[in-house]
C-alpha cells in the first residue's frame, strides 16, 4: 500500500486508488501517517479532529472514525491500525509513504560532491512531489509539518538545479527555474542559477532582466540587496563574460557519428500507469547503466508502457535510441548475434561485422561505452536471448518486456504490469470509442471494461469493434460480451485477436503435458484464485506435483501467483482455459470437480467440528485446524472458491451429489461467518439438484436451511413455508432427531409473527420428543425457546428457570453454539424483568464465546442485544460503541437487514444520549437499507425520521 503524502491525499494499492472522501477520516488518516508506526493518544487526536472543541461524544466518534479507516484499510499489505495503550498506533511498511522517500532520497544526497551522483538522486526525491503537504487538510500538525518539508524542498531544488548546471545542461532548465522563482521569489540560490543559465545559453539580455526581477522582488519584500554571489553575476552580464560547461561534461561535443532513432511512434492513447512510468524514470535517473524489466501476460501493455517511457526519455540519451521486436514465444524469435548486427551498423560500425557472437558483444559494448544510448529490447523470449544485448556502457540504459519474468537476469527494476484499475480501463476505452451515435455512460463503459477483465489488448479490440462496427455503441457491445459463451470471438477484429494471444503462451507448454492439463482443469472453476493444495485434489496429483505444474504456468504468465501459496488467473485467460478443456474427456472432467468437491467438504468436516465441539475433543496431531481462528481463516480465504466449486459441481449431472453434499457441510460456517445473496442462490439450487437426485435428507437440510436464511431476511412468511415443508420431509423419512428440530424452526416462525400459542405448541412437541428420544442438545433448544413463551406472559420465573436448564444442557454437552443461544436467551428475561446487571453478565459470557471461535454473526447481534440492555438500563452512552461495531459487522458480512436494524438501534441511543443529529444520520442510513429490502421495519424507522 502505497501512501501519498506531499500533495493531496492518495492511498494506492495494486494499481487501484482507494478512496476516502469523509473528512474526520481524512484528517485522522493524515494524523496517523504523520507519526507512522508511533502511539497517537486518543486526548491528541480528539483534540486535532475538533480543533480543540470536541463534543460530549467525541470518544465515541473517534472509535467509528477508527473503526471506519480499518475496515478501508484492511487487506492492505504491511498495514495494519490497532489499538495502542491509551491511543492508536498506524504500522505502515517502511517506503510506504512518499514522504519517507522524499526524506530518504534528499538524505542520501547530502553528502555526495559529484553532481553525477547527486543530481538523480535529488530529481528521484523531487519526483515524490505533488503540492504541499496533505494539501487541503488543515490542522495545527500538519500545518507544522507543511512549513518543514516545503523548505526541505526548497533547499533540494536550490542543489539540485545547481548541479544540473555544473553538468552543463543550461538550456533545459531555463524553463523550469522561470516556474520555480515565481514560487520562491526569495531564494536567491534559485534566481542566481536562472541568471546563470540565461547566461550560459548566450541570452545576455535575458538575464539582465532576470537579475533585474531578483533586485527588485528582494528590495520590495525584505529591504535587502541581492548577495555577493548574484550581484557578481550581474557584474559578469554587464562585462560580457559567458562561462562555458566544464571540460569534459556530458554536453561536450565529439565526432560525427550516427543516431540511431528506432523507436516506434509514441502511443497516442497512452493510459494512466502513472506509477509505472513514474519508477521507470525514477530508475533510470537513479543507477548507473540501469536495466528495467517490464514483464506481464499476454495483452497487458507491456510494449505501449516501454515504448512511452523511451519517448519520455529519449532526451536524456542523445547518442541514439536502439529498439528491437526479439519475437518472444513465437516460434522464430531473433537470434542475439543478429541483432548485435544490426545494432552495430546503426552505431555507425563499418564492415562486415565479426564473424561470432563474442566478438560482436565485445565491439557492442566497446562502441556504447563512451555514448548515452537507450535500448529497448521488446518481446524477450528467455535471459540468454536477452544478456548479450544490455547497454552496459556507464551512461546507458535498457528497457525490457517480456512475458517470462527472466528471474535470473539482474535488473536495477523489475515491473510485473497486471490489468488496468478501472477508472484507467474507462478512460481508455473512451478513447477509443468516438461515439458518434451514442454517448456512452460510465456504467456501461465500466461493464464493458469489466467485461474485457481490464486487459488493454480486450479493451482496444472491444473499443474498435464497437467504433467501427456498432455505431460506437458501447451498449450493444456489452449485451455481445455478456455472453461467456461467445466473448473471445467477440474479442477479434484484423490481426489483432486475444485468443490468439493466449494460444501462443499455452503452445509453450507442448513439452510440459502436466502443466497443460492442469491449465485446462483450472479453467473449470471460476473462483478469484487456488491453492496449491486446491489444485493436487483437482488434478489428482501430489501437492509437490502441483506446484511443478502451477509453476510452469506462472513462467508462461498464464497464472500469476498474488499472495503466498495462491495463485489466480484471469477472467478471459480462464475462459479459454475452458475452451481448450474439450480435448479432455467428460470423465476427465467431472472426476477433476469431485476430487475437487471431496477435499472441500472434508475441510468444511474438520472446521465445523472445531467451531461447534470441545476443543479438547476436536483437535488431534492429525486434525488440519489447530483452533477455531484458523479454521475460519481458511474459510473466509476460500469462501469464494468454495462456491465456484459448488457452481461447477451443480453444472453437471455426475457431480450433482458432491455439489449437494458440500453445501450441507459448509452451512455451519455460513452461519458463523454471515451469509449471502449468493449462499441463498445456492441453497435454492442444491434444492433442486436434491430433488432431481432423489435425496430427501438432502431436501429437507436444504428446506431448513432456507427457512432460516429466509428468517434472517425478515421473510417470515417465506421461513414458516419451509419450515413446514421441511418437518413434512423428516417425517415422512422417519428422521425423528430432524423432526424435533423441525418443530423447533416451525415454532420460531410461528413465533415471530406472533402465534404464540402456536408456537408454544411446537415447542412442547420438540420437547417431548427429545425427552424420548434423549436428544439432551434439542432439549436445551427447546426449553430457550419455551422460555421467550413464559416471558412474553410476564412468567420470568418460569421463563429463567427454563433458561437455566438450557444453558446447563448445553454447557455440559459442550456445544459452542448452544451455549451461546441459551446465555442470549437467558439475557433477553433478565432484561425484560428489568435486572439489567444479569442481562449483561449472560450476554458477556455469550460475547466471549462467539468472539473465540469468530461467530462473527451472532458477535454482531449480541452487541445490539448489550446494546438493546443499555438502552433499557437508562445507560445510552455505554450502548453506542458495541452497536456502532455491530453495525460494522453487518456491512463487513453483506447482512444489509441486520446492519439497517443495528442503525434504528443506534438512532434510538444517540437521541437517548442527546445527540439528534447523529440519531437522523443512523435513522436515515437504516431507512434506505430497509427500505430498498422492503421489510415491516422500514415504515417504523421512517417514522422516526419524520418524528426525530
Amino acid at each position: 500500500m502505497d501512501f501519498r503524502m506531499l500533495g493531496p491525499l492518495e492511498i494506492h494499492e495494486n494499481g487501484r486508488q482507494i478512496r476516502i472522501t469523509a473528512p474526520k477520516q481524512r484528517v485522522l488518516l493524515a494524523l496517523l501517517l504523520l507519526d507512522a508506526n508511533q502511539v497517537i493518544t486518543e486526548e491528541r487526536l480528539i483534540d486535532e479532529l475538533w480543533n480543540g472543541s470536541p463534543p460530549a461524544a467525541a470518544r465515541s466518534s473517534l472509535q467509528a472514525y477508527v473503526y471506519r479507516l480499518r475496515k478501508e484499510l484492511a487487506g492492505g499489505e504491511g498495514v495494519a491500525l490497532r489499538r495502542d495503550g491509551d491511543g492508536y498506533r498506524l504500522r505502515v511498511a517502511a517506503g510506504s509513504r512518499d514522504v519517507e522517500r522524499f526524506e530518504r532520497a534528499v538524505s542520501a544526497a547530502a553528502d555526495i560532491r559529484d553532481p553525477c551522483q547527486a543530481v538523480p538522486r535529488l530529481r528521484a526525491a523531487l519526483r515524490e512531489w505533488r503540492g504541499e503537504l496533505l494539501a487541503g487538510i488543515d490542522v495545527r500538525s500538519v500545518a507544522d509539518e507543511r512549513a518543514r518539508y516545503d523548505s526541505m524542498r526548497l533547499a533540494a531544488l536550490e542543489r539540485c538545479v545547481r548541479g544540473e548546471l555544473a553538468l552543463g545542461r543550461d538550456g533545459e532548465l531555463v524553463a523550469e527555474l522561470e516556474s520555480l522563482v515565481r514560487q520562491y521569489p526569495l531564494s536567491e540560490s534559485l534566481w542566481g542559477s536562472l541568471v546563470m543559465a540565461l547566461r550560459r545559453a548566450g541570452r545576455r539580455g535575458d538575464a539582465a532582466a532576470a537579475y533585474a526581477r531578483a533586485r527588485r522582488c528582494l528590495v520590495e519584500e525584505l529591504g535587502m540587496e541581492p548577495g555577493a554571489e548574484l550581484q557578481q553575476l550581474h557584474r559578469e552580464i554587464l562585462e560580457g563574460a559567458v562561462t562555458r560547461p566544464p571540460d569534459g561534461s556530458p554536453t561536450d561535443g565529439a565526432e560525427e557519428r550516427p543516431v540511431p532513432a528506432q523507436l516506434p511512434a509514441g502511443i497516442a492513447d497512452f493510459t494512466g500507469r502513472s506509477r509505472e512510468v513514474g519508477e521507470l524514470v525514477a530508475a533510470a535517473d537513479a543507477e548507473e547503466s540501469p536495466v528495467m524489466l517490464i514483464a506481464g501476460p499476454a495483452g497487458v501493455g507491456k510494449t505501449a508502457l516501454a515504448v512511452h517511457v523511451a519517448h519520455r526519455l529519449r532526451d536524456r540519451y542523445p547518442d541514439g535510441q536502439l529498439h528491437v521486436d526479439l519475437g518472444g514465444v513465437q516460434r522464430a524469435s531473433e537470434r542475439p548475434a543478429d541483432v548485435l548486427a544490426g545494432f552495430l551498423r546503426a552505431l555507425g560500425s563499418t564492415g562486415p561485422p565479426p564473424s561470432s557472437e563474442t566478438e560482436r558483444i565485445a565491439l557492442y559494448r566497446s562502441v556504447l561505452s563512451r555514448r548515452r544510448v537507450l535500448v529497448v529490447l521488446d518481446n524477450a523470449a528467455d535471459v540468454s536471448q536477452v544478456r548479450p544485448l544490455l547497454a552496459t556502457g556507464p551512461a546507458c540504459a535498457t528497457v525490457i518486456t517480456s512475458r517470462d519474468s527472466l528471474a535470473t537476469l539482474p535488473v536495477g527494476r523489475r515491473i510485473r504490469l497486471g490489468m488496468f484499475a478501472e477508472d484507467e480501463a474507462v478512460e481508455f476505452l473512451g478513447r477509443i470509442v468516438g461515439g458518434r451515435d451514442e454517448r456512452p455512460d460510465a456504467e456501461t463503459a465500466a461493464e464493458v471494461s469489466r467485461l474485457c477483465g481490464h486487459l488493454p489488448l480486450a479493451l482496444r479490440i472491444a473499443g474498435a469493434r464497437a467504433e467501427s462496427l456498432m455505431g460506437s455503441s458501447l451498449t450493444m457491445l456489452a449485451e455481445r460480451l455478456a455472453d461467456h459463451r461467445r466473448r473471445l470471438a467477440e474479442l477479434e477484429l484484423d490481426d489483432l485477436s486475444v485468443n490468439s494471444s493466449f494460444e501462443l503462451s499455452y503452445e509453450l507448454l507442448g513439452n510440459r503435458p502436466r502443466a497443460a492439463r492442469a491449465f485446462r482443469l483450472l479453467g473449470l472453476i471460476d473462483g478469484p484464485d487456488i491453492t496449491v493444495e486446491s489444485a493436487a485434489a483437482l488434478l489428482g496429483v501430489s501437492p509437490v506435483a502441483a506446484a511443478t505444474a502451477l509453476f510452469d504456468l506462472v513462467r508462461t504468465q498464464l497464472l500469476e501467483p498474488y499472495r503466498p501459496g495462491r495463485y489466480r488467473m484471469h477472467d478471459l485467460v480462464r475462459l479459454y482455459a475452458a475452451q481448450r478443456a474439450g480435448i479432455d474427456s467428460p470423465d476427465e472432467l467431472s472426476g477433476a470437480v469431485n476430487r475437487l468437491l471431496d477435499a472441500y467438504r472434508a475441510l468444511a468436516g474438520h472446521a465445523v467440528r472445531v467451531l461447534t465441539e470441545r476443543s479438547s475433543e476436536a483437535s488431534s496431531p492429525s486434525h488440519p485446524f489447530a483452533g477455531a481462528q484458523e479454521a475460519l481463516t481458511w474459510f473466509d480465504a476460500e469462501r469464494p472458491n468454495l462456491l465456484a466449486a459448488i457452481r461447477a459441481g451443480l453444472r453437471s449431472p455426475e457431480c450433482e451429489e458432491a455439489a449437494v453434499a458440500t453445501v450441507r457441510a459448509l452451512t455451519w460456517l455460513f452461519r458463523f461467518r454471515g451469509s449471502t445473496e449468493e449462499w441463498v442462490r445456492v441453497n435454492e439450487s442444491v434444492l433442486s439438484a436434491a430433488r432431481r437426485r432423489g435425496n430427501p435428507a438432502h431436501v429437507a437440510d436444504t428446506l431448513d436451511e432456507l427457512g432460516k436464511l429466509r428468517r434472517e431476511r425478515g421473510d417470515l412468511p417465506a421461513a414458516l413455508a419451509y419450515a413446514q415443508n421441511c418437518l413434512k420431509v423428516r417425517q415422512e423419512i422417519g428422521d425423528i432427531g430432524g423432526e424435533v428440530r423441525g418443530h423447533i424452526n416451525l415454532g420460531v416462525a410461528h413465533h415471530l409473527m406472533g402465534s404464540t400459542d402456536e408456537a408454544a405448541h411446537h415447542y412442547g412437541i420438540a420437547l417431548t420428543a427429545a425427552e424420548q428420544a434423549g436428544d439432551r442438545l434439542a432439549q436445551g433448544y427447546a426449553l430457550a425457546n419455551l422460555a421467550a413463551v413464559h416471558r412474553e406472559a410476564g412468567r420470568y420465573d418460569d421463563a429463567q428457570a427454563c433458561n437455566a436448564a438450557s444453558v446447563k444442557l448445553c454447557r455440559e454437552l459442550g456445544d459452542n453454539p448452544g451455549q451461546i443461544d441459551a446465555l442470549d436467551d437467558l439475557a433477553t428475561t433478565h432484561r425484560a424483568a428489568g435486572r439489567f446487571g444479569e442481562s449483561l453478565e449472560a450476554l458477556t459470557g455469550a460475547l466471549e464465546i462467539a468472539e473465540r471461535i469468530g461467530y462473527v454473526t451472532r458477535v454482531a447481534n449480541l452487541l445490539c442485544e448489550i446494546g438493546e440492555t443499555r438502552l433499557a438500563g437508562n445507560d445510552a452512552v455505554g450502548g453506542i460503541a458495541p452497536v456502532t461495531r455491530a453495525v460494522g459487522i453487518f456491512g463487513e458480512t453483506s447482512d444489509r437487514y441486520g446492519r439497517g436494524r443495528a442503525l434504528r438501534l443506534l438512532g434510538r441511543l444517540y437521541r437517548s444520549a442527546g445527540d439528534a443529529e447523529s440519531a437522523r444520520r443512523c435513522w436515515e442510513e437504516a431507512l434506505t437499507e430497509l427500505t430498498d429490502l422492503g421489510v415491516p421495519e422500514a415504515e417504523e424507522v421512517r417514522v422516526l425520521v419524520a418524528g426525530r
